[in-house]
């Protein structure tokens, strides 16, 4: 029977520190990977050049082969995390956000117009309506018209 080199809570600790490492890698690496990219309220740009991001890349690459055989040593085994509860988290967090940017509540900024007021909340109510749907995606059937 192999020893067990960790007490549960250590096994935790450590599992959680080194979970959230891969992640970083990995994001990092899909970041290098896409390049830049433009959104509707944002726009990531990189100004590595290519030597740079290729050995950025070959070292995650690197960092991951290590992490894999330290894991192994240690006995520490994947967890299985569930795309929709990643989603409903995601969504949920969205959903209060959203919430928090209704007209009652930016008037703790100043005052706002009436036409601010007529523009801003039902698109607030619209974006949290389609945040919560997204949120329950694996509880209930989604809307197929989200753009309601």
């Amino acid at each position: 029977m192999k020893e067990t080199l960790l007490t549960p809570s250590q096994e935790r600790s450590l599992h959680a520190s080194l979970l959230l490492f891969e992640k970083a890698l990995r994001m990092v690496d899909r970041l290098l990977a896409d390049r830049d990219e433009i959104g509707i309220l944002y726009f990531r740009k990189s100004n590595l050049d290519n030597q740079s991001r290729e050995r950025v890349q070959k070292k995650i690459a690197i960092t991951l082969v290590e992490l894999e055989d330290f894991t192994e040593k240690l006995g520490l085994r994947p967890i299985e995390e569930s795309l929709e509860s990643t989603i409903m988290g995601e969504m949920s967090i969205s959903w209060e956000s959203l919430e928090e940017s209704r007209s009652k509540r930016m008037r703790g900024y100043g005052e706002l117009s009436p036409q601010a007021i007529e523009i801003i909340d039902p698109a607030i109510d619209h974006f949290a309506r389609i945040a919560l749907q997204l949120s329950n995606l694996s509880t209930s059937k989604l809307s197929s018209d989200t753009t309601e």
